[in-house]
């Protein structure tokens, strides 16, 4: 990723730069042994000279240290280009940064990570490029916050191959805003053309929303770290205050972040984006009442129809795995809130393992193999396990809850998806078997008792299969419910 380049670099007669704090000696690097040559990129040979030169113009003495450690440890290999860059990248844009706080705690963690480098490099590379990618977050959610540069990129998703923008950026957003029609109509004639849905997905993305999503979203690229202090930090000084944003909505902000500890960032201050704010800020207290202040809840909730995943319709909402929380906001306020409720389940989902949507319990394991049942087909004379609807136990009990029969079979994918749809619905209409079921499977208790989400297609449907089974008293399974309900409007 190519950001800002910092030219004219000064040193003074003693080879030090007067650009930093610390006034440190360039360290010399003469010793790396590069007598075989390194190759950087696919082309150019990477030298000891070539080191010692890229090495020379770093203001931050202890990322060209592991940097060094990065080029030593890889040997004979190539050094793309692009690692070089994470690197640059980094020291140019820390320049850029004026809060005291900030920057401090940046130099801190590379001086912790530059010794790390020094002993165990070979051994853990990934980890200490991560924590790189960490300081490179911090770094950026302030230059973006505060228009220094922009990152505009979107995720690595087919259909955004040909719209990737060069983000690096003038602080003007005007020629990016230029920009932006023009994209997305060829990113419109893609959808097209993949039988994709280019009126909800693609044209009609606001401006605004497209700009601000790429401002906000190292807010939510933080990993999971121990002390996420100065994230705090960053979201309450420099998005909490933004002076975009209004008064109503910066109160319901303030108000989730203190009450729950949720940092919220929406990509448009609108009036939707507020009632979808209110729904954020009941779910969210259902959860803590309910839940008797137990309920686990995302370190960063993102609301916004400009993301990979949302492109191909594939998900109203995802959990990444930094346990963030992105949710798409294009669909009215109660797909919003139903899609909410169903992925605050997955964070809660108790007799999970971890990494799986299964469990290592033999015994629900069991109980969960005898409520969604498979069956062999053949396919490319191979032979494969699907599910089999027909067969799989309950679905009766999602139609009594208020469940569209469009959505059941998606239950049934496995065990996370089947208590994540179920606590979409009206858990109260469901029979006392099937609720300890639930339990037994790892339902959050307080999902039992807690009021449905505002959803008034949920109260419809379940109402109007109460008056089935009541107008038909044999209509008690799936397919005999099912006859009556698209055959009258009840």
């Amino acid at each position: 990723m190519q950001i800002l380049a910092v030219n004219n670099i000064n040193l003074n007669k003693n080879n030090t730069y007067n650009k930093i704090s610390f006034k440190a000696k360039i360290p010399n690097f003469n010793h790396i042994n590069l007598s075989s040559g390194y190759k950087l990129g696919n082309e150019a040979e990477f030298t000891k000279d070539n080191l010692q030169k890229i090495l020379s113009a770093f203001k931050n003495k202890y990322l060209a240290l592991i940097l060094s450690k990065f080029v030593k440890n890889r040997g004979k290999h190539y050094v793309p280009q692009n690692s070089i860059d994470f690197f640059t990248n980094l020291d140019d844009c820390l320049a850029n940064v004026k809060d005291k706080k900030i920057t401090d705690y940046v130099k801190n963690e590379l001086k912790v990570i530059s010794e790390e480098s020094a002993e165990n490099m070979d051994s853990n590379e990934v980890g200490i490029l991560m924590k790189i990618g960490d300081l490179s977050n911090t770094v950026d959610a302030y230059n973006t916050l505060n228009g220094v540069y922009s990152r505009l990129y979107k995720p690595d998703v087919w259909c955004f191959d040909e719209i990737r923008l060069d983000p690096s950026l003038p602080k003007s957003y005007i020629d990016v805003i230029k920009n932006i029609p023009k994209r997305m109509k060829k990113f419109n004639n893609e959808l097209t053309a993949h039988n994709m849905n280019p009126r909800k997905w693609a044209f009609y993305y606001p401006v605004k929303d497209f700009v601000n999503m790429e401002k906000y979203d190292p807010l939510a690229n933080f990993s999971e770290i121990k002390n996420n202090e100065i994230e705090n930090y960053i979201y309450e000084k420099y998005y909490l205050t933004s002076k975009s944003m209004p008064l109503k909505h910066g109160k319901i902000l303030n108000d989730i972040y203190k009450k729950f500890g949720v940092k919220v960032v929406i990509s448009n201050f609108d009036k939707s984006s507020l009632e979808e704010l209110r729904i954020i800020k009941n779910e969210l207290g259902y959860w803590h009442k309910y839940s008797k202040g137990t309920a686990k809840f995302p370190p960063t909730l993102i609301a916004t129809p400009i993301h990979g995943s949302f492109v191909s319709h594939t998900a109203g909402g995802y959990v990444d795995i930094n346990g963030n929380l992105y949710i798409n906001n294009d669909d009215g306020p109660e797909y919003f809130s139903t899609t909410l409720r169903h992925e605050l389940t997955h964070i809660n989902e108790q007799k999970r393992s971890a990494f799986s949507d299964y469990t290592s319990d033999k015994n629900i394991a069991k109980l969960i193999n005898s409520i969604i049942k498979g069956k062999e087909v053949k396919e490319d004379n191979r032979t494969k396990t699907v599910l089999d609807f027909d067969k799989c136990k309950y679905r009766e009990e999602f139609l009594k809850a208020g469940i569209s029969p469009e959505h059941i079979e998606y239950a049934y994918t496995n065990k996370s998806e089947f208590l994540a749809v179920i606590a979409e619905g009206d858990l109260s209409r469901c029979s006392d078997e099937f609720k300890n079921i639930l339990l037994k499977i790892g339902l959050p208790d307080c999902l039992i008792k807690m009021p449905i989400p505002v959803n008034s297609k949920i109260k419809h449907n379940a109402e109007k299969v109460q008056r089935i089974m009541e107008q038909y008293p044999k209509a008690k399974t799936y397919n005999s419910i099912m006859e009556y309900y698209y055959r009258h409007s009840l």
